[in-house]
């Protein structure tokens, strides 16, 4: 049993291109294939105990019930949204689980996640989100 006590976290590495597309109000368009995220979610991790066993998730979640609309440089509200899609865990593609020390020891990427509005879709990588 471990009497680590320090506090788990992560660093953006690419938060200053993650900065440049949001002061621009970027989107992507979401097809039924899939299409990958970009900037790439990559991060660095710390404070784990190096000798404990870890599962990396991502979880992508919808912040409210409403549909938006982009006019006049702006983003505004549209009404109502569709129902909810449950959202899951995703997995990191290396591996379930490794010890603190090995991801505190690279980059931990989620480069082959994909966004699809497929609810059909049962990738365990692929994030299905409906948003008409």
């Amino acid at each position: 049993m471990s009497h680590y006590h320090g506090t788990v976290g992560a660093t953006l590495i690419t938060e200053g291109l993650w900065r440049k597309f949001h002061q621009h109000t970027t989107e992507m368009i979401v097809t039924k294939s899939g299409r990958k995220i970009f900037p790439k979610i990559e991060y660095k991790l710390h404070g784990m105990d190096p000798d404990e066993s870890y599962a990396i998730m991502l979880r992508i979640e919808r912040v409210d019930d409403m549909r938006y609309k982009f006019s006049a440089g702006d983003w505004s509200t549209n009404g109502k949204g569709d129902v909810r899609i449950p959202s899951r865990s995703i997995p990191h593609h290396d591996g379930a689980v490794d010890s603190g020390r090995a991801w505190m020891s690279k980059t931990v990427a989620f480069d082959r996640v994909k966004v699809t509005n497929n609810q059909q879709d049962n990738d365990p990588f692929h994030v299905s989100y409906i948003f008409f």
